[in-house]
């Protein structure tokens, strides 16, 4: 996505409420305001202020109760723009704790509070909240359905900045999906926008939008036109100086690109002072490591160094991983040019272990997120079961009414009826033994339900401490133990020449290995777990599994063809099938000798897609086949690595789960053939492309 565009998401999205009223007052002002009102209606308005408040300084824990007690105060005093806003926020809290299904629910009803309020502007506004929430949630085909409505929305609101930011976000969203077609249809667009009327900051953004997407093109002198358009209408905005600190870095890039390496150098500096005068050391990073790659650019070694050194030191002031990780990629780049392998290879240690460090940061806050949705369908449940308790007492009473009117109405007939007392009688006494029996009954199921709801907690906490024991305090000390031995063996290559360093690795791969099924496992076996089927593009597994396999692949001599073709997608769950992929690789590499081959195809037939993975390994007998559903032998890779025996078994389990097939053939001897079956996607992103598998390499 393209960063000019970004910045504009962030200003809408942040300034979507700035025209509510009462901004001039604290919060503790607020809050003592609405202490003292006296009216609901007076209630009301100081409770949304309040979460406004608290939006803008994104505290959405803090705003969340005075949106729910806001909520309270609606049905005493209706009112569609107040219900419009609070949704929105209630909306935006669900949104940062990654519940999107609850994000969408409540974005819904403030849009269509808006609607009721006939108020065009906000709606437009809100709907296009909406698709960024879609966005978020990866279902990118009703993000693009939701801003298409809006479109036809906005053709009654003539509003450019609006209609120019629903046009960005669609061409974003279908660079996503790889229809170059439609991304090029929403820019053509774009650019006819007539933006003569648009405040000056958003002339900016827009102009340098335009001239990313000519640069893009290789159209480099027209982008350099639209590039000093953008920085002409930066220096009217009203925060001048972080605008045009912007305008000036992309203007840098376009003349390094041409080749005007001394204007490109001129125009750095200016940023690099607009930049300094704001104390934004994040950007003055960015802007020395634009000039270090001037002067690399213009075979100015010595200069480039410098500036390079200087973007790093910063890049760690300002502690933004993203730009620490981009300048240290830059100085590893002139070092390596300068022939100081060494100090560059430090470098690019240092910058994969920040690469490294955030991806395992995302995983643990996708896990909080997945287990925030866990324990809300918890809660749910648990109110379920509570409700079925207060219906059992409900029958109860009704039962014991029953007995009530059933006893006078006896009493009524044995005075009417004299000669029939010893009938009456029998009966009596059947319809309580009866009763007896079903109010037993009742209280052992009330009893049941009770213990089933104590094992379901005592299971829950089991599972959470499971989860922690696995994904945090064992497999993160083993994948550091795993690269620090990488590490040892990149840095001393006499580290080789010892046996036990050998066999060391070996046994952190099985460590590692074990835990991995043992977590895959674990989650197929628990309770409430389900498979959450999407498309999945399948050449997008196979290049990730072969590339956290590269070391073993590169150790073994491994000739790995991928031959996955980019268009075909299943239905499928990500992490599951990412999981059954990466076992059937790893047992191929396993049982592979040095030099042999792996290849990996994809197929289509009728409503299903087909990956295929053959390998010219060991190979299985027919006994050992048959073993693989029952009791799989656990054996030895060519290189002494060691398996569990649960990967396959894992794999099949996952595949069921997501109405899918794994099939297995092989020759002891001559190799195994793998063959994973699953429903192909109704959409495909890339449109009438061939089912022919492309070649890899």
């Amino acid at each position: 996505m393209r960063r000019i565009f970004l910045a504009l998401v962030l200003l809408l999205q942040t300034g979507i409420l700035l025209a509510q009223p009462e901004r001039s007052f604290t919060v503790e002002t607020l809050k003592q305001q609405l202490a003292n009102a006296t009216q609901d209606s007076t209630r009301l308005s100081r409770c949304l202020s309040i979460a406004q408040q608290y939006y803008e300084r994104t505290q959405f824990d803090s705003l969340y109760p005075y949106v729910q007690r806001g909520l309270k105060l609606l049905t005493k005093s209706p009112s569609h723009t107040y219900a419009s806003e609070l949704y929105f926020l209630l909306s935006r809290y669900y949104r940062d704790k990654g519940l999107y299904k609850k994000g969408l629910q409540f974005s819904q009803q403030s849009v269509e509070h808006a609607l009721q309020n006939h108020d065009p502007k906000r709606t437009a506004e809100l709907q296009y909240y909406l698709a960024a929430i879609y966005t978020d949630a990866g279902d990118l085909s009703k993000a693009v359905d939701q801003i298409g409505a809006n479109l036809r929305y906005l053709q009654q609101y003539e509003d450019g900045p609006t209609r120019a930011a629903n046009y960005t976000l669609m061409v974003n969203l279908f660079e996503g999906l790889k229809n170059k077609s439609m991304v090029k249809l929403y820019w053509q667009k774009y650019v006819a926008l007539d933006k003569r009327s648009w405040p000056a900051e958003d002339k900016m953004l827009a102009y340098g939008n335009i001239g990313e997407f000519l640069q893009e093109e290789g159209k480099l002198k027209e982008a350099e036109q639209q590039f000093r358009k953008a920085l002409f209408y930066a220096y009217q905005a009203p925060t001048p100086d972080i605008s045009v600190a912007i305008s000036l870095g992309y203007l840098g890039i376009n003349l390094r690109t041409q080749g005007q390496y001394q204007k490109a150098i001129e125009v750095f500096q200016q940023a690099f002072a607009k930049s300094k005068s704001l104390k934004s050391l994040s950007h003055m990073s960015s802007i020395k490591r634009g000039l270090a790659l001037t002067y690399l650019a213009m075979q100015k070694p010595h200069e480039a160094h410098r500036e390079a050194q200087y973007a790093l030191l910063l890049a760690r002031k300002s502690k933004a991983k993203d730009r620490i990780i981009a300048s240290l990629n830059c100085l590893g780049t002139i070092l390596e040019d300068q022939g100081q392998y060494r100090q560059a290879l430090q470098n690019y240690q240092e910058e994969q272990q920040l690469k490294e460090q955030k991806y395992t940061e995302a995983t643990i806050q996708k896990i909080a997120q997945m287990e925030a949705q866990f324990d809300a369908e918890t809660k749910e449940n648990t109110i379920k079961l509570l409700q079925k308790d207060a219906q059992i007492d409900r029958l109860n009473a009704l039962r014991q009414q029953e007995q009530l009117a059933l006893a006078r109405r006896t009493q009524l007939v044995a005075g009417l009826f004299i000669g029939l007392l010893i009938v009456v009688i029998a009966l009596i006494v059947y319809g309580l033994r009866k009763s007896r029996r079903s109010n037993a009954l009742l209280t052992q199921q009330k009893t049941l339900l009770q213990q089933t709801a104590s094992q379901l907690a005592e299971t829950n906490s089991v599972k959470d401490k499971l989860f922690s024991l696995i994904s945090h305090d064992l497999r993160s000390p083993v994948a550091s133990l795993k690269n620090g031995l990488r590490q040892m063996r990149t840095l001393n290559q006499q580290v080789d020449q010892f046996p036990a360093m050998d066999r060391l690795d070996k046994q952190v791969d099985n460590v590692l290995t074990l835990l991995t099924n043992l977590l895959d496992w674990s989650m197929i076996q628990l309770k409430g777990f389900q498979s959450i089927l999407q498309p999945v593009r399948l050449s997008d597994v196979t290049d990730e599994v072969i590339s956290q396999s590269s070391d073993l692949i590169q150790q073994k001599q491994l000739n790995v063809i991928n031959q996955v073709n980019v268009a075909h997608l299943a239905l499928a769950d990500p992490h599951q099938i990412r999981a059954v992929v990466r076992n059937v690789v790893v047992n191929a590499i396993k049982f592979t000798p040095a030099g042999g081959f792996i290849r990996l195809v994809s197929l289509i037939e009728q409503n299903w897609v087909e990956l295929q993975i053959r390998d010219t390994g060991l190979g299985m007998s027919a006994e050992q086949l048959i073993a693989l559903n029952t009791a799989p032998e656990i054996r030895t890779g060519t290189q002494g690595e060691k398996g569990t025996g649960l990967g396959l078994r894992i794999c099949r389990e996952m595949l069921e789960r997501q109405n899918g097939d794994l099939q297995i053939q092989s020759r002891v001897g001559k190799g195994t053939f793998v063959r994973i079956r699953l429903a192909i996607a109704e959409e495909s992103p890339l449109p009438n492309l061939p089912s022919v598998a492309n070649q890899h390499g």
